[in-house]
């Protein structure tokens, strides 16, 4: 009597099926044995799969866009808030309105300026204070040349600074690299930090999360 130890290749795992030779190797013996080794190397085939280790979520996205879109942007919106913040410094030190043709023309010039911040994206893009920081200024302008009586200049000099700030911050502290998953409804996510992603069905039988890629990847 003889052992063979007989290895079965299965989707990049390789199993191990063992069968017994009694030398009465004939007739329907031979395709019994066969049949068996084949159901023993299947089964552990199944049974390493099962075992595999299960991460409990499900990879939907990532915020790839919004990085490509940020590191595009980036150098625009250093040069446009420095433009912006020179405009506001220019109507702040006017010490009178322009007159004639001059009045216009700086109407038409902050317009244009709004407009430019356009480019850096809308208002939820990683950018969206620079672009907001145009408006902010073309705002302050309206306001001291007397088109919006709703606030004075220094409430609206003092929006365009804050705004400006918060294009600066965006400018050096991009965004993160994101993953957004799936778990079922009752599990937490992964990774601590994990944002949950409110969905608006009410019979969800899911959860979205927007995690950290850097923790999950160590997870």
């Amino acid at each position: 009597m003889r052992l063979h130890l007989v290895g079965c290749g299965l989707s990049g795992m390789r199993t191990w099926g063992l069968w017994i030779n009694t030398g009465r190797e004939v007739g329907n013996m031979k395709k019994v044995q066969r049949s068996a080794i084949v159901g023993l190397c299947l089964a552990a085939a199944i049974s390493g799969l099962s075992g595999c280790n299960d991460p409990g979520y499900k990879v939907t996205g990532d915020n790839k866009k919004e990085l490509d879109q940020y590191s595009a942007n980036r150098e625009g919106a250093i040069a446009y808030l420095l433009k912006t913040t020179a405009y506001v410094g220019e109507i702040k030190a006017m010490k009178s309105l322009p007159v004639g043709a001059a009045l216009p023309a700086q109407h038409k010039k902050m317009l244009d300026l709004r407009a430019e911040g356009d480019a850096l994206g809308d208002m939820f893009s990683p950018l969206s204070y620079c672009r907001g920081a145009g408006y902010k200024a073309q705002e302050y302008w309206s306001v001291v040349a007397g088109n919006i009586r709703t606030e004075t200049p220094e409430d609206a000099l003092a929006a365009y600074v804050e705004e400006a700030k918060n294009c600066q911050d965006q400018i050096d502290n991009g965004p993160k690299s994101k993953t957004y998953i799936e778990t079922d409804i009752d599990k937490k996510p992964p990774v601590d930090g994990c944002l949950k992603i409110i969905s608006l069905g009410s019979e969800e039988k899911v959860q979205g999360w927007s995690c950290s890629t850097e923790l999950l990847s160590k997870k």
